[in-house]
């Protein structure tokens, strides 16, 4: 396996075209070659999918819907999103699912994220320097994925030029006046070549008072040679300087903290880094004739810190903190991923047959650990500023290294018959080898070969309604050890999941879709056990409904609202022994999200806009001896669009948080971090 990594790797050296050389780590460094993942070209003439208007049918696989060659200045999520399940554009997000959560799990974690519809294993953060927005597809937006994944998929765009030359320029203060500037260019030279490229620098502000300065860079050259061929490489970097650490607030008992006033950091000053990330990537597509598809391509994904903190607040009863702080050597993570994909369409009438194969691999690596010992300060009230001085050195210890090796071949067959319905199958024979070389000396290797699979039925009984139901089986990522965990920042192994989903999309009119499903997911459950490690204490099942509804129900009204009722359980000879609660960590049992854009008839440009995010109680320890209570969010807002000179130009004004509701995040059990209180941003986007 390892041997046919390295050639794989040889190869998609060859198309690389070089991901950042800065905060390379040296010992990685001659391995190191771009990755690999790839799309299929433009759709073939194919019929539509079930449900879906004539003008609206996906593409083999299907994109982002965002538009090459667009400006910044129309950006408006609530405009255009499809649905209520998970939608970013530029500087907006909006629906009930994010790449942090699809229904309670984190596709980001699970490493179920796409680029143009394709897949990657990534470590980086995605830079909207190099994407344009994205898009969580779930139930029936799933449905255009050969090969779909439990957790849901993140499907990112790429920014991408047309035939018009645009720059987009945007600035202002984002939250806590925090000042930020972003350029983004979308070029084309000639007919068949065009450049995206974009640069942005802001000093951003948090709600714990920390701060950092972010520089982000991308370019993505864009070549269509001929028709039917379109080749795309890209790299992008982010820079981070003077990042300070976020306080973890841990409490020795089955009670909440008391609440710290926010934007005052009580943290050490001293503990900040510096760190680099970055995507590079090729993605080449060719159409040959009317029926055949075929894509190959990668990423290389890569995160370096030249320092990390964690700063634990240990919580008594008497409302005193104990500070630790815990500082690690130089922290490094890649990935090289690739794929191959070829799709053969075969017309039959009002029957379409589509048959997919593909081959993935990818490899990653990991740097991690060698943690010095804690520095601790004596119990002080919590919020008082840190004593603790800066020692002259850390006494770093060895650090852990680890290697993930994985290949996946599978075969899909997507049936369309126009007006009934559609059948989908898939299955993947996928081997995987993870090898560690640990601190201590030990050295251990897990080896496996699954089948992996999905089923989805979809029917179309009358032109407005549709029904599906569909089984998928996969191996997701578990990602790593929390902070607050005695065995922090440890890779954690990849894990079996399984989900059966089933769901209805009517069309009310022409303006409004409603989207229903019912869905039953089961994965292995993490969490601390009583030694304070984070393993797996069980099973945990999260069955409930997710409720969309989206459009224009009168003139001039976007809407968007969606919920997610569910109840998740944890089962396993743990819960018996009374050791884990029944409901998992930090999840919450209801998710209610509502966005709403409304133009003023009587204000020509003017629109204003107001959101809502509810979350139901959480059991915040690992017995559910402690719950905490719901809490609901509403957001305000207007923009304003108009012509500067003879250039589009919009202003945003937002003002988040209105009621300055305080309630804290579960980042583990017993383990709480402070969130956002009432804050405006206000910027300007002009396209010149």
């Amino acid at each position: 396996m390892a041997a046919g990594s390295l050639n794989l790797r040889a190869a998609l050296y060859l198309f690389a075209i070089g991901g950042s050389t800065i905060a390379t780590d040296p010992a990685m460094a001659q391995e190191a070659s771009a990755a690999k993942t790839f799309e299929a070209p433009p759709r073939l003439p194919l019929p539509m999918r079930a449900g879906q208007k004539p003008d609206n049918a996906p593409p083999l696989l299907r994109p982002v819907p965002t538009t090459s060659g667009t400006g910044r200045s129309g950006e408006n999520a609530v405009t255009a999103a499809e649905d209520a399940f998970g939608f970013t554009i530029g500087r907006e997000a909006i629906g009930i699912y994010s790449s942090r959560q699809v229904r309670g799990f984190s596709p980001s974690t699970a490493q179920n994220l796409r680029i143009e519809g394709l897949y990657f294993d990534n470590q980086a953060f995605v830079s909207q320097r190099l994407v344009q927005g994205s898009t969580v597809r779930v139930g029936f937006s799933a449905l255009g994925y050969p090969f779909p994944a439990p957790t849901g998929i993140v499907d990112f765009g790429l920014r991408k030029p047309g035939n018009q030359r645009i720059v987009s320029v945007v600035g202002g203060l984002a939250d806590y006046a925090a000042p930020f500037v972003e350029v983004d260019a979308l070029i084309p030279f000639t007919e068949h070549l065009g450049v995206a490229a974009g640069i942005s620098a802001a000093h951003e502000q948090y709600f714990d008072g920390a701060n950092a300065v972010y520089l982000r860079a991308a370019i993505s050259p864009r070549w269509q040679p001929v028709e039917g061929v379109e080749i795309i490489p890209f790299v992008s970097i982010t820079r981070g300087l003077g990042e300070e650490t976020v306080p973890t607030l841990v409490t020795t008992g089955n009670f909440a903290p008391p609440e710290v006033r926010r934007r005052r950091y009580f943290g050490p000053d001293w503990a900040s880094k510096d760190s680099a990330n970055g995507t590079s990537g090729l993605v080449a597509k060719v159409r040959v004739g009317d029926n055949l598809a075929l894509a190959f391509g990668g990423f290389h994904s890569f995160v370096a810190l030249d320092e990390n903190f964690a700063d634990i607040f240990v919580i008594g009863a008497d409302a005193g903190a104990v500070e630790r702080v815990i500082a690690d050597p130089a922290q490094y993570r890649e990935a090289f991923s690739g794929e191959f994909r070829a799709s053969r369409s075969f017309p039959d009438g009002n029957r379409l047959h589509i048959v997919h194969a593909s081959l993935r691999a990818r490899e990653r690596r990991n740097r991690y650990g060698g943690t010095a010992p804690a520095i601790v300060a004596a119990a002080r009230p919590l919020g008082e500023k840190s004593p603790l001085a800066q020692p002259a050195v850390h006494e770093f210890g060895i650090q852990n290294r680890d290697r993930l090796d994985q290949v996946a071949g599978g075969v899909a067959y997507e049936g369309r018959w126009k007006g009934v319905g559609e059948l989908i199958l898939g299955v993947q024979r996928t081997r995987f080898e993870k090898r560690a070389a640990l601190a201590s000396g030990a050295e251990s290797a897990i080896e496996d070969e699954l089948w992996l699979y999905n089923a989805a039925i979809a029917v179309t009984p009358t032109e407005r309604m549709s029904f599906y139901v569909g089984f998928t089986r996969g191996l997701e990522e578990s990602g790593i050890a929390p902070d607050n965990a005695a065995n922090r920042l440890e890779v954690l192994p990849p894990i079996r999941t399984r989900q059966v989903d089933l769901g209805i999309r009517y069309r009310l009119g022409d303006s409004l879709r409603f989207t229903a499903g019912l869905f039953d997911v089961r994965k292995p459950y993490f969490s601390n056990d009583p030694q304070n490690r984070f393993r797996q204490l069980g099973e945990v099942r999260h069955r409930g409904a997710e409720l969309s509804l989206s459009g224009t129900p009168v003139k001039g009204l976007n809407l968007i609202v969606g919920a997610v009722l569910m109840a998740p359980r944890v089962t396993g000879v743990e819960v018996d022994a009374g050791v884990v609660g029944t409901r998992p960590v930090g999840q919450a049992g209801t998710i209610l999200r509502g966005n709403l854009d409304y133009v003023l008839p009587f204000a020509p440009g003017w629109s204003v806009n107001a959101g809502v995010n509810h979350s139901g109680s959480r059991a915040a320890s690992r017995d559910n001896m402690l719950i905490v209570d719901a809490y609901t969010i509403v957001d305000l807002g207007a923009r304003y669009q108009f012509k500067l000179g003879t250039s589009p130009a919009q202003f945003r004004l937002a003002l988040s948080n209105v009621a300055d509701t305080y309630y804290f995040d579960i980042n583990g059990a017993n383990a709480f971090g402070i969130t956002d209180g009432r804050r405006l941003s206000a910027y300007l986007s002009v396209d010149l």
